[in-house]
């Protein structure tokens, strides 16, 4: 079909032509003045793109293409044919192709094709593909393969790689491969829907997702506590059915949907020996690292919606699911028996969802909104029995605990209340306050109960003519009740009470401050101005270890206006910065350790449009980004604020990105239906960060042992690309 449309494109540039010469042999005095009829608007496409790319990696073209350099083709359509209405026809038909690849017959990882086809007020078939690609590095070091099995002849135990071996670390770094990791999902899949009953809508759909490859990821060997990154293997089918009926009238509206829901991994875990020589327990020879279960879903969906008045009405969602994961067991690498209750884990999970929305104008300036979202998560999946963890000195003590513990079923049940009012002040100014109280119960949690209260009000004016704007203010107090730090090392038979003042930032008491604007200006000249700027402060007054305190501030800026004729200018810059303070009890010598971490953004970037004329247009826009990232590391003695001297703390070194995107395209229009264009990218991005600075094997990563990491170094890069096409509307 590709090289056919090419072939089209090709036939009707030379019949443009033809028919322009031929034009030429008319005498103008023979032919009567004629009023020019209507053009008919333009509803297919179809193009052709030609590139080649120089440098790049695996972060230049992370969700589509290829990383290297090399010449590309592509092309891509839109067909559309639908009958006319002086034919009685309701007939359609319409077909899309984006990212098609001619280099091959197969298609690029970043392809999407879509079907549409179907008959107006009676059916719709709608059939579509989408490939999507994920390049995560391409300089990744490994001792192991996606299988797990040992690379370039390494064989298991035959290193001898502890803190003082030198030579084990340079044999380690002999065997290391560097590979590329990333995943390809292909998602296909379409839909029938049937119109032809009235009021009634009637959908079915089906979608299926393939997802292949490896990600990064790192185990632990119990061999003198070796650790290894490895390949984690990639290997998932989701599939999705759905069935829903809609019932559509100016009252009452109402929708009901049956969902299924099936994810199977085709690989239940990743299996690998070690190659490391160490003291380890009797039988052990490597590890198991258990990968997502395969699991199912169903669910039943009902909507509502009822207009009660012509200002007041009342929408209604309603949800039950039950879902089902009953995979194997695995035994321990080094147990060649399950230490387990059951065989098979026999899960069940049901949820059931309830939302309620009361949206009204009583009067002519005031309108209200009131809503309640009921959330219930029931686990009834089976509790399951095992020992504890081995330890590397071969003991099966877990802390000086030796019995067996259970996992608990996790359950929980979350409602909140909303209410919402806003009043017409004037013609042109709005005030706009709400109310939100959330519960929170949990079983075999750290908190048992949250509960939080937000308040919050916004103004929104015209200021001025074509001055408009907003200013909000909201606040809220969340408290968590018998906050039970210890009780996760509880349950894995530790003892000891260090951990009790330790505080989970997601569940704990939290008071938050947050703060929203916005600016936009509209001048005669056609120019535009808008500026955004928020900021959330959050503080944890029971919180003694854990995250005590963070903020997060974002500014932003944006400006439109002419520059001249038939030329555009914009300008734009954000800033986004991100606090997080925490206190953590890292030894038993009455020494608290502090770590204040800060992320920060900027972003400009700029761009001109130039319409020259009516056939010629050219783009041009540049865009910097830096971010940063500092650890501020302290000791101080506990609760004096006095810096400590046993235990001195040293701040790791910042980490700095910097990301520059140059583009310039332009596109000259050489018949009504004949496009020409020709664009160019040049991009550079450079980091520095202390961990690429880190052999891919070394004996300073770790105080007992050796430890392999991915050792990717700097993932910088200097890409260009360059990419002529050619389009046609008809």
């Amino acid at each position: 079909m590709f090289v056919r449309i090419l072939r089209s494109g090709t036939l009707a540039v030379f019949c443009i032509l033809a028919m322009a010469a031929r034009a030429d042999e008319f005498d103008i005095d023979e032919t009567p003045a004629l009023s020019p009829a209507k053009r008919p608007v333009p509803m297919n496409e179809a193009g052709v793109s030609l590139g080649a790319q120089f440098g790049g990696g695996a972060a230049f073209n992370r969700f589509g293409g290829t990383p290297e350099s090399g010449l590309s083709g592509g092309g891509w359509f839109h067909l559309q044919q639908r009958d006319t209405a002086e034919g009685g026809g309701t007939f359609y038909l319409q077909a899309d192709g984006d990212n098609v690849d001619f280099r091959s017959s197969a298609l690029p990882p970043d392809a999407s094709a879509a079907l549409r086809l179907g008959e107006q007020g009676r059916w719709d078939l709608r059939l579509h593909y989408d490939g999507i690609v994920f390049r995560q590095a391409d300089n990744y070091h490994t001792l192991f393969n996606a299988s797990g099995q040992l690379v370039n002849g390494l064989t298991p135990a035959s290193i001898n790689a502890t803190s003082t071996n030198a030579a084990g670390v340079a044999r380690v770094s002999q065997y290391l491969s560097a590979v590329e990791v990333g995943t390809r999902r292909d998602r296909a899949g379409g839909s029938f829907a049937y119109t032809g009953l009235d009021d009634w809508k009637f959908t079915t759909r089906l979608d299926h997702e393939h997802k292949h490859g490896a990600k990064a990821n790192s185990v632990m060997f119990l061999s003198n506590n070796n650790f290894a990154s490895i390949l984690e293997p990639v290997n998932y089918d989701t599939d999705r059915f759905a069935l829903t009926a809609a019932y559509t009238t100016r009252p009452l509206q109402a929708q009901i949907s049956y969902i299924f829901s099936n994810f199977t991994n085709n690989v239940a875990e990743y299996v690998t020996s070690s190659p490391f020589i160490g003291t380890t327990h009797a039988g052990y020879d490597g590890t198991r690292y258990s990968l997502p279960p395969s699991n199912a879903e169903h669910r039943l969906k009902a909507q509502f919606g009822v207009n009660l008045t012509d200002t007041t009405r009342i929408a209604t969602n309603l949800s039950y699911g039950l879902q089902l994961q009953n995979e194997a067991f695995t035994a321990r690498h080094y147990e060649q028996a399950p230490r387990l209750g059951e065989s098979h884990y026999d899960g069940m999970i049901s949820t059931l969802y309830g939302n309620v929305v009361l949206t009204a104008r009583p009067l002519q300036d005031i309108n209200v909104r009131a809503a309640y979202t009921a959330d219930d998560r029931d686990n009834m999946s089976a509790s399951y029995w095992q020992k504890p963890p081995y330890r590397a000195d071969g003991t099966a003590a877990f802390n000086g605990n030796t019995g067996i513990h259970v996992n608990p079923a996790y359950s929980f049940f979350n409602q909140k209340g909303e209410l919402e009012a806003g009043y017409r002040l004037s013609r042109s100014t709005r005030l706009i306050a709400d109310y939100a109280y959330r519960n929170s119960l949990r079983s075999d949690s750290v908190t048992n109960r949250n509960e939080e209260s937000t308040m919050g009000a916004r103004l929104q004016s015209t200021l001025a003519e074509g001055v408009s704007g907003t200013l909000g203010y909201a606040r809220s107090i969340r408290q968590a009740t018998v906050f039970l730090g210890n009780r996760g090392w509880n349950e894995m038979g530790r003892t000891v009470t260090a951990e009790s003042d330790l505080r989970i930032f997601s569940y704990a008491a939290r008071d938050r401050d947050e703060i929203k604007a916005n600016l936009n200006t509209v001048f005669d000249n056609g120019s535009v101005v808008g500026t955004t700027a928020r900021w959330i402060e959050d503080r944890f007054p029971d919180t003694y270890y854990g995250i005590t305190n963070n903020h997060i501030l974002s500014l932003g800026g944006d400006a439109s206006f002419p520059t001249g004729p038939g030329m555009t200018a914009h300008l734009f810059y954000t800033y986004l910065e991100n606090f997080t303070g925490m206190r953590l009890n890292a030894s038993a010598t009455g020494t608290n350790w502090t770590l204040r971490n800060t992320d920060g953004t900027h972003v400009l970037g700029g761009g001109v449009e130039w319409k020259i004329n009516d056939s010629l247009k050219l783009t041009l826009d540049n865009v910097l980004t830096y971010g940063s990232t500092s650890f501020e590391e302290g000791s101080l003695w506990r609760g004096t604020g006095t810096a400590s001297a046993a235990n001195t703390a040293t701040s790791l070194p910042e980490s700095r990105s910097l990301l520059n995107s140059l583009k310039l395209a332009g596109e000259y229009q050489v018949s009504d239906g004949l496009f020409l264009g020709l664009s160019g990218l040049w991009e550079h991005y450079s980091s520095r960060d202390y961990l690429n600075t880190q052999a891919a094997a070394s004996t300073a990563n770790a105080s007992t042992a050796t430890v392999v990491v991915p050792g990717e170094g700097s993932p910088g890069y200097s890409a260009g690309m360059i990419v002529a096409s050619a389009r046609m509307l008809w």
